[in-house]
């Protein structure tokens, strides 16, 4: 053990570490000297003293250093603490330090906190922020931003305006909407998944659930076959009607009835050799087929009889012709302008704005992404049929974006990082600052990326002279890749797990940087670090640290409330069973959910506000809302398993992964950091509602008891408990 100021600390190796650098060897040696020397500042910055692992990382200055710094263990207290450190000691002046935040509220935070330690020349933004200086530097003035980069629903507009105008005008796109919006759009069961994935038909009827196959008429089928032949008989001008009672036999509801036609049609779920998929009993299958076939027989009733591997061939319309023309069906296709109407037949506000998420989505991380050329991402899809549909209608409504913006002289957000980037290559803008300090390393973009490795780099110069134009400069990260949660919004926390890798200085045959952990936390108890790590931890790709805790408990922290109540009554329930309680006095109250739309209604709200006012204020986040914020209780609300619950099996659409970083090779990867934040938002309890019925994996993981050290209640039976003896349950 070393000793600083008289006391025993851990050795340093515990939890820094250096690779390839002769000079943090002899750093090491220095650190109890440093922090004995300024021991006194630190304990001027905060009320409560730094602890010794935030001051070891305080004062570590190699080139390139990341801090991994857990959930609650005083993040941007190490990094205000830092740029103190480096001003008072006389290492870097105010004006070339440079703090970079994810968010504004972030940023907002850091500037408030330095400037009342007076430190107020310390160039604090976020990276768009960033960009948009250095391009006003560079050009003179401030560029100006078009109003799309700030209203999702002008945008929106937009889209819809130049996709009508492509589909008048151009042959391609309006072969390819109609091709991707009636037979392509959906990510369906044999588009996204293979016939082989669905072991029973309850999982197949589960996934079916949550993607719902809606055709043209606004009909729920049951196949992605059926979908493509329900809206080719409707662009056919064939009207039928779908699983309508047969006429002679009331327990018969064939596929597709045409109207005003004796005619039925019915889609056999069989490949060429007759085999279904595996989740559906083939010889049940087989024999149910052979009895249709025979009621068709003996009532007279025309069939016509279609088969799977028939609608996945190339020619699956010609073939669905031929058969309609065997019995003289009437064929009267949809003019362009019928075609047209169907296809923009969109809703108003948020409704329209859904509809056109794909595309709004998909120009966002384009642009972030670097704007690859379309033949690269064809190159990508492998010629997938649904991609290169996709990208013949995006190619050119990109080009007329970009030919609005440069009509009127404007960037949007995407631009403000790129177009900096640019600078810094051409070395128009030159890199002013000592020190880069990064917060919230983790949801670091390719982009953002691209734009820092520049800036500490100079690229564009030969690699002699750029590495001693900026041999001053440093950079320091600080992230907790549990908490890394924005993949959708293209992060990627592959660029912190490989730090060395991608922002480490050359040395010798692997490069340099130095990784500090902070393993401390100054928010929650043991019992819910416990149970959150353990939680995180059952994905092996995340670092593997440990937390340690200031509050000792002597039972779980994390509660399960299990209920077949409908969702307002177990809100309600619970603030009526818990917010009297004496333990929860003066305790604030925050309450969290997966998704917007599943914030309580107004009414809901105005209960929970009135019940809990007698102990503290209530906040309402989503999740990812939450992030950085933190409260004494917190109520998550929506534990349930489909396409909204949480975990949520809710994916991306395949062409948004193609701009995406790779998915990891651990299921839910993404969706168990984000309950790991939810968990950790905590001081106190973490309670859960989960529903029985529908049960999210996360909460029935949780319910092993001795491992995760949590508690689980029966609230179905404690209401009827309550109901006849006036029972009330006590956590």
């Amino acid at each position: 053990m070393t000793k600083i100021l008289g006391i025993e600390v851990e050795p340093i190796e515990n939890f820094v570490k250096g690779n390839f650098d002769i000079k943090f060897s002899l750093f090491k040696r220095k650190i109890p000297k440093i922090l004995e020397q300024y021991n006194s500042l630190f304990d001027s910055i905060l009320k409560t003293p730094l602890t010794y692992r935030q001051k070891t990382a305080v004062i570590l200055n190699e080139k390139r250093n990341l801090v991994v710094a857990g959930a609650g263990t005083g993040k941007t207290t190490t990094i205000v603490a830092k740029v103190y450190y480096l001003v008072k000691s006389g290492i870097c002046d105010e004006n070339k330090i440079l703090v970079l935040a994810f968010a504004r509220n972030a940023q907002k935070e850091l500037q408030e906190r330095l400037t009342k330690l007076g430190l107020k020349n310390v160039t604090v933004k976020t990276f768009h922020a960033l960009g948009l200086s250095i391009l006003t530097k560079t050009k003179g003035k401030r560029p100006n931003i078009h109003e799309y980069a700030g209203q999702l629903n002008l945008l929106v507009d937009f889209l819809d305006q130049k996709l009508k105008e492509l589909f008048d005008s151009n042959k391609k796109v309006y072969e390819s909407l109609v091709e991707f919006n009636f037979f392509n759009s959906t990510q369906t069961y044999e588009n996204s998944k293979h016939r082989q994935n669905f072991n029973t038909i309850g999982d197949y009827y589960k996934w079916l659930s949550s993607n719902r196959l809606i055709t043209i008429n606004k009909e729920f089928v049951k196949s992605f076959s059926e979908l493509r032949l329900a809206n080719y008989l409707t662009l056919l001008g064939v009207s039928y009607k779908y699983e309508a009672k047969h006429e002679a036999k009331d327990i018969y509801h064939p596929d597709f009835k045409l109207i005003n036609e004796d005619i039925y049609i019915e889609l056999w779920g069989v490949d060429r050799n007759g085999k279904t998929a595996p989740h559906i009993d083939n010889v049940k299958y087989l024999s149910d087929m052979e009895r249709k076939r025979q009621f068709y027989s003996h009532s007279k009733s025309k069939l016509i009889e279609i088969f799977y591997y028939e609608m996945i061939e190339d020619d699956w319309r010609e073939i669905i012709k031929s058969k309609l023309k065997k019995y003289d069906i009437r064929i009267n296709p949809l003019s362009k302008n019928e075609i047209k109407k169907l296809l923009f037949e969109l809703g108003e506000g948020q409704k329209k704005v859904e509809q056109y998420k794909l595309y709004t989505q998909f120009l966002s991380l384009y642009k972030s992404k670097g704007s690859p050329s379309f033949d690269q991402l064809r190159a990508i899809t492998k010629n997938d049929f649904r991609s290169k549909l996709f990208l013949d209608i995006f190619e050119p409504l990109y080009y007329e974006y970009e030919r609005a913006l440069k009509t009127t002289k404007s960037i949007d957000y995407a631009d403000m990082i790129n177009q900096a980037t640019e600078a810094i290559k051409d070395q128009i803008f030159i890199n002013p600052w000592n020190y880069i300090i990064i917060d919230e390393f983790q949801d670091t973009s390719w982009d953002q990326y691209k734009l820092i490795n520049n800036l500490l780099r100079q690229s564009g110069i030969d690699k002699e002279s750029q590495y001693k134009k900026n041999k001053g400069c440093r950079l320091y990260c600080v992230g907790d890749d549990w908490q890394a949660i924005n993949r959708f919004r293209g992060a990627d926390y592959n660029l912190m797990i490989n730090f060395r890798k991608y922002l480490g200085i050359e040395k010798w045959l692997l490069n340099s940087y130095t990784r500090i952990e902070l393993d401390e936390t100054f928010r929650f108890n043991d019992k819910i670090a416990h149970t959150s790590q353990n939680f995180i931890l059952k994905n092996k790709n995340q670092i593997n640290k440990s937390l340690k805790t200031f509050h000792k408990r002597e039972k779980p922290a994390v509660l399960l409330h299990w209920s077949s109540q409908l969702y307002d009554e177990k809100i309600t329930s619970w603030i009526t069973n818990h917010a009297k309680k004496e333990m929860y006095r003066k305790k604030d109250l925050m309450i969290l959910y997966r998704y917007q739309f599943h914030r309580p209604e107004e009414n809901i709200i105005k209960h929970i506000n009135q019940g809990w006012n007698i102990n503290g204020k209530v906040d309402y986040f989503t999740c990812h809302g939450a992030k950085g914020l933190e409260s004494d209780v917190v109520l998550i609300i929506d534990l349930h398993s489909e396409k909204h619950g949480f975990p949520s099996i809710k994916e991306n659409d395949p062409l948004i992964d193609l701009l995406l970083t790779k998915k990891e090779n651990f299921e839910f990867a993404e969706e168990r950091r984000l309950f790991y934040v939810a968990l950790t938002r905590a001081r106190f309890e973490t309670h859960l509602l989960c529903d029985n019925q529908n049960v999210s994996e996360f909460a029935e993981e949780l319910k092993d008891e001795e491992y995760y050290l949590t508690q689980s209640y029966d609230w179905d039976a404690l209401i009827e408990k309550k109901k006849s003896s006036n029972y009330h349950y006590n956590n």
